[in-house]
Order: structure tokens, then sequence, then C-alpha cells
């Protein structure tokens, strides 16, 4: 188990995260780490309910004593993710897009990062096509 999955755990609400553990994009692991804190320091008790990405940016479900510090803890961590590489954690050369035509997921990256991302998924899109064919012939 990671450092960054320790430090969290302790707060995961078993009732939601069915045993699972929290995990982000390694590049957004400081910004969980950083609203964590402040979370602490605003309720001890505070649990995690879902930690994900969604639509290329950073979200974080919490069950927290006072919503509005709750609030003041994760909205900068979502507002940054937006700006940080979600690979490398960068933030130079940022953008949240689609990896390109016939790729759906929108992600944040680094220039470096969506060039690495793009061609292992096309590559992993050639494998499937060579062996399950190709699914615009079944248009």
């Amino acid at each position: 188990m990671s450092t960054f999955e320790e430090t969290l755990k302790p707060h995961i609400d078993p009732r939601w995260s069915f045993g699972v553990t929290v995990g982000c994009p390694k590049g957004w692991e400081q910004l969980v780490l950083d609203a964590h804190a402040k979370l602490v320091e605003t309720d001890p008790e505070y649990k995690i309910m879902q930690i994900k990405e969604k639509f290329g940016g950073l979200r974080f479900y919490v069950a927290h004593k006072d919503y509005e510090a709750a609030e003041e803890a994760i909205r900068p961590a979502e507002i940054a993710s937006y700006e940080t590489c979600d690979t490398c954690g960068t933030k130079e050369n940022v953008s949240t897009a689609t990896l390109g035509e016939g790729f759906y997921w929108v992600l944040t990256l680094c220039d470096s990062c969506r060039a690495t991302s793009l061609a292992n998924a096309q590559a992993r899109k050639a494998a499937l096509d060579a062996e399950y064919g190709d699914d615009e012939e079944d248009e």
C-alpha cells in the first residue's frame, strides 16, 4: 500500500468504498493530500465517500461536520486539477480534452503525457482491431 493510500485509508467510509482503496491519477495525489490535510484540520473524523476523475477534473466527495469548511478545503484542489497534468503533476502546457478523434474520455494532461497517452491508446486500439476487427465495420 502506498503512502498516499495509507494516509487516506482511516478516512475512507466503508459503506461507500466497498473495500476498494481510494485512488487518483499520480499527478493529482498532492492535490488530494493537500485537501485531506485541510479537511482533517476542521473535522478529524471526516469520511471520504469517493474520489474520482470526471470530465477531466478531480471530484472529491466527503461526509464532514461543516459543509462550508469542506467546500473550502476541496474546491481549490478541484480547480487546480484542470491546471495540473493528471499523469506527471506539471502545470506547464496543460490542456483538458480528449486524446482526439475516436477517443471520448476527457483528460487533463501536459503535451508530453498527452502524446504518450495517445500513442498508447492507438496501440491498444490497433491490437484490439487486429484481434476483434475494426469497430467501423459494425456501423
